[in-house]
């Protein structure tokens, strides 16, 4: 073999080890951006910035505690019995989610919105609800201890049998909301709003805990 022919084949040979690479490397781009599996069960303390973790799919039981979900669009999703224990959800949109039964303890849900959410017996104890809307949220059952709920909008929301122990509610707004057997213990309802269609704990005396009826003005 002369010179000039060992020398083309050696060049293939590097121009096909290259190729291989090339080839490798475009295999690993795509499993990356396509199909590289998605962060829950386990995604303890992970920014999830870069998680597909996204609206109307299938999050159930998941670990994410600590995760940070701040300002995500997770509407209609599927946490129930997810471990969220201090996430910060705060601006997050979860409305229509099934949050049943899911630990939420000490989580940051500040400015939420939760319209119409499935929160029945999850564990919000020291959640950060601050101006959150929880309109028509189902909440029976959970539990709301030393809960921040103040100026959150909670009309027509369910609460049956909820835990309000020690709850901040000052300011909230409680219109045509059903407080059904809720424990309102220690809960502070400084200015919160009500009406009419309210439902209260039986014998419970909102004005007297500092709670505002909502005036009707007629107009004529």
């Amino acid at each position: 073999m002369t010179i000039q022919s060992e020398n083309r084949l050696r060049t293939i040979l590097v121009l096909l080890v290259l190729l291989i690479i090339i080839v490798l490397l475009l295999g690993i781009i795509v499993w990356w951006l396509l199909l590289r599996p998605s962060c829950p069960p386990n995604c303890t303390g992970e920014s999830l910035s870069g998680i597909n973790l996204t609206s109307h799919q299938e999050y159930a039981g998941a670990n994410l505690s600590g995760a940070n979900l701040a300002g995500r669009d997770l509407v209609g999703i599927n946490l129930s019995g997810a471990n969220l224990t201090k996430a910060d959800l705060s601006g997050a949109n979860l409305s229509g989610a099934n949050l049943s039964a899911t630990d939420l303890g000490a989580a940051d849900m500040t400015g939420a919105n939760l319209n119409q959410t499935n929160l029945g017996e999850a564990n919000l104890s020291e959640v950060n609800l601050l101006g959150s809307n929880l309109s028509e949220a189902d909440m029976c059952e959970a539990n709301l201890s030393e809960a921040d709920l103040s100026e959150a909008d909670l009309s027509k929301a369910d609460l049956t049998e909820a835990n309000l122990t020690n709850a901040n509610l000052s300011r909230a707004k409680l219109n045509g909301a059903n407080l059904t057997g809720v424990n309102l213990n220690g809960a502070n309802l400084a200015k919160a709003i009500y009406n009419q269609e309210t439902i209260w704990v039986e014998g419970f005396d909102p004005a007297a805990a500092g709670a505002v009826r909502e005036k009707k003005w007629l107009f004529f």
